[in-house]
């Protein structure tokens, strides 16, 4: 039997669940939507089996995750983490710069929202952002979004996001000269 309890805090719903000690705990941010159906329908399979009822294509490939198209609503991206020896943890990371920030207009605007994560980190869904030509990338972003890989960034509509931000610098309003680059093929 699960138990499930929601808290509404300035029109964001946290939403926990408790199951038994077999499925994974999945938290939720943002409203009821086909990404909270799609991930609620599958809790209770194995890692392997989620990621095959949650994973379209695959978008990318970092140092310590997966990116995958959510199946249910391509406006969504699956992040799995493929290993947790290496300490990185980045989707929790990631996720808790996301709770952090949420609230300061200035960094949330940067960031693509976080949509759910597993109590274990293991899978993180975010709004996707769509890659575009390096031209129509900004000059200048925050300081302290460290790592200026191309890909690392996108827009969602027409607002310009980091969609890799595990690993941020202390927070300031200071803006730098972005030096774009991406991985030789």
């Amino acid at each position: 039997m699960a138990a499930v309890s929601f808290t509404a805090t300035n029109q964001i719903f946290v939403r926990s669940v408790s199951l038994n000690p077999h499925r994974q705990q999945i938290l939720t941010m943002g409203r009821p939507s086909n990404v909270n159906k799609a991930v609620d329908a599958v809790s209770h399979l194995s890692l392997r089996n989620q990621i095959r009822h949650l994973c379209a294509e695959q978008l990318g490939s970092g140092q310590f995750r997966d990116v995958f198209v959510l199946r249910q609503d391509r406006r969504f991206v699956v992040k799995i983490e493929r290993d947790f020896s290496t300490g990185q943890f980045a989707n929790a990371s990631e996720w808790r710069n996301y709770i952090d920030n949420r609230e300061d207009w200035f960094i949330r605007e940067w960031l693509a929202p976080c949509a759910r994560i597993t109590d274990n980190s293991q899978i993180l869904i975010m709004r996707r952002a769509r890659h575009a030509a390096l031209e129509a990338y900004p000059r200048y972003i925050p300081a302290w979004l460290t790592d200026c890989k191309r890909t690392n960034y996108g827009f969602i509509g027409r607002r310009f996001v980091c969609c890799d931000y595990s690993f941020l610098t202390r927070e300031t309003r200071r803006m730098k000269r972005a030096r774009w680059w991406e991985l030789e093929t």
